[in-house]
C-alpha cells in the first residue's frame, strides 16, 4: 500500500432526472500523504492510467458504476436510484440540474419551486 492519497476534485456535471444519475468530477490535484517525492511523480500519471494498471479502486462499491477516464471520474449512481426514495413518484418529479458546492456543504439546483415541493409533499399525503 502506498498510503493515504488526498486528492483535490471540481465536480463537472451532475445530472438526475427520469433517465439519468450521474457525476463527473475532474480530479485537479493528486497527493500521497507523508510521501512527498512520489506525490511529486504522481502529478504526471492520470488517474485513468492508474486504474488501468491496477484496477478500478471502487470497484467493489455497491450500488454504483464508476469508471476513470484521465482524470476525470463519471460515477453512475442510477442503479442507488432505484433503490431510494428517488425512485417512488415525488423523486421521479425532481431533476438535479446542476450542483454547487460551498465549504462543508453541496447545494442542489433543481426543477422544482417551493410551490412544487408542497403539492408533491401534499399529494403523498393523500
Amino acid at each position: 500500500s502506498m498510503g493515504k492519497v488526498a486528492l483535490s476534485c471540481e465536480i463537472k456535471q451532475f445530472v438526475h432526472n427520469q433517465t439519468q444519475s450521474y457525476v463527473e468530477v475532474y480530479i485537479r490535484d493528486k497527493k500521497l500523504v507523508d510521501r512527498p517525492a512520489l506525490s511529486w511523480m504522481l502529478k504526471f500519471v492520470s488517474l485513468g492510467a492508474i486504474a488501468d494498471l491496477y484496477g478500478n479502486p471502487l470497484k467493489d462499491v455497491k450500488d454504483v458504476e464508476t469508471k476513470f477516464s484521465g482524470n476525470t471520474l463519471k460515477v453512475n449512481f442510477r442503479p442507488l436510484v432505484e433503490k431510494t426514495f428517488l425512485s417512488n413518484e415525488m423523486g421521479r418529479k425532481i431533476d438535479i440540474n446542476s450542483i454547487t458546492t460551498q465549504e462543508e456543504k453541496l447545494e442542489l439546483h433543481t426543477n422544482l419551486k417551493p410551490a412544487d415541493v408542497l403539492g408533491l409533499f401534499i399529494g403523498q399525503a393523500l
